[in-house]
């Protein structure tokens, strides 16, 4: 069932949960660090270990195949007097970890270092994430971006040399092997919609190939402010020349809950969006890929049998949609989806999501999806 409204010439969709059936499941397979708060975690494509933040600075390793956990906390020692914010896993042997100052730490084979002033960072760090360069994910492609109150930078790993990539307030939403994401708050403008305060929020996503460009929205009335998360849906598993920016959906998450605009449209307020979860915080927005074996769907014709799930940590558990792919069923272009609880962990505050993958080649088989709770971390397996 879709109940329509119209706001100030905008139409708004709210969603209930009976307007698709539920064709996905989630099974409990593992929960660590009970009782704990973990604030971040980051599973990389190439190494089976995967890197997670903690309250008070806590930092651990573990192995994604066995759940065995390193601690690896007094590693991190010396920097106690900063706060940790952010974490980028990269390997067995390598990890960056953001402060709340100008400086990334960077422990790698045992040694740790640190990009900073002395590199050229003047500016808090506010996020960081690994990005790859073409697909499938080549190490020789490979940056950490770091995002400060007034510059966005490239770190490339393999030479250690940082480069002022754009100035502005960067934010970084998802940095992964299949996508990346961020926003430019300093270049937040008017959108002009009557009897709302609207600014629209600059957001970049890029893929293998281009670079989409777009805007997130953000007002009194209707959106709210402050986004906590952003991600986008693309019309192609592995995008290339093909994709267009008017068959991919953007995301968002904040306070109020999650929403979804069409890329070709979002600079337009007076453009249809839609709502869900109305009223609960929405932390980080994800999604994983099923039976992506069966091949890597086509632009004009039948995508086969691939689907994706998307996936939302919120104040109050887990939620994840039907599973679809490139399917617009509307006048809108906007994909259509119902959004179903996960109940098997109830409603502990999710912070992160990071994707289990079972496979370093391409197609990438994604397994699990790891939790970042208040209450420790979780593994969670999806049954299409």
């Amino acid at each position: 069932m879709v109940l329509r409204f119209v706001l100030s010439g905008v139409f708004l969709f709210l969603f209930c949960q009976t307007q698709a059936q539920q064709d996905v499941d989630f099974h409990l397979k593992a929960h660590l660090f009970s009782g704990k708060k973990i604030l971040k975690v980051k599973r990389d494509f190439y190494d089976p270990y995967l890197w997670v933040l903690a309250q008070n600075n806590e930092v651990y390793r573990v192995n994604s195949q066995t759940q065995a956990i390193d601690n690896f906390t007094a590693k991190f020692s010396a920097y106690g007097g900063f706060q940790f914010t952010d974490i980028a896993g990269h390997s067995t042997n390598t990890v960056f970890i953001a402060t709340n100052s100008t400086t990334v730490i960077q422990l790698e084979n045992g040694v740790i270092k640190t990009i900073g002033n002395q590199q050229g960072i003047a500016w808090k760090v506010n996020s960081i994430g690994l990005t790859y360069f073409g697909y499938p994910p080549a190490l020789q492609n490979l940056y950490l971006l770091i995002s400060t109150d007034n510059m966005m930078y490239r770190y490339d790993i393999n030479t250690e040399k940082l480069i002022a990539t754009y100035d502005g307030l960067y934010k970084i939403f998802e940095a992964s092997y299949k996508r990346t994401m961020y926003a430019d708050s300093s270049l937040s403008m008017p959108g002009g919609l009557k009897g709302d305060n609207v600014n629209l929020l600059p957001v970049h996503a890029t893929s293998s190939s281009t670079l989409y460009s777009g805007s997130l929205r953000e007002s009194d009335n209707l959106y709210g402010y402050n986004v906590r998360t952003a991600y986008y849906l693309p019309y192609l598993i592995y995008e290339d020349s093909n994709e267009r920016e008017e068959y991919l959906d953007f995301f968002w998450g904040n306070s109020r809950g999650m929403f979804q605009v069409n890329a070709n449209d979002s600079g337009n307020p007076e453009f249809p969006f839609r709502k869900y979860l109305d009223g609960i915080p929405v932390n980080k927005i994800s999604s994983v890929f099923g039976l992506t074996s069966f091949g890597y769907g086509h632009p004009y014709g039948d995508p086969g049998l691939i689907r994706e799930t998307l996936l939302a940590g919120t104040d109050k558990g887990l939620y994840f949609s039907n599973s679809t792919y490139f399917k617009y069923e509307n006048d809108t272009r906007l994909r259509d989806f119902s959004l179903f609880h996960y109940d098997e962990i109830g409603n502990v505050v999710i912070n992160d999501i990071s994707i289990n993958t079972a496979s370093t080649s391409e197609p990438a088989c994604e397994d699990g999806v790891w939790l970042a709770a208040n209450d420790g971390l979780y593994l969670t397996m999806p049954n299409i």
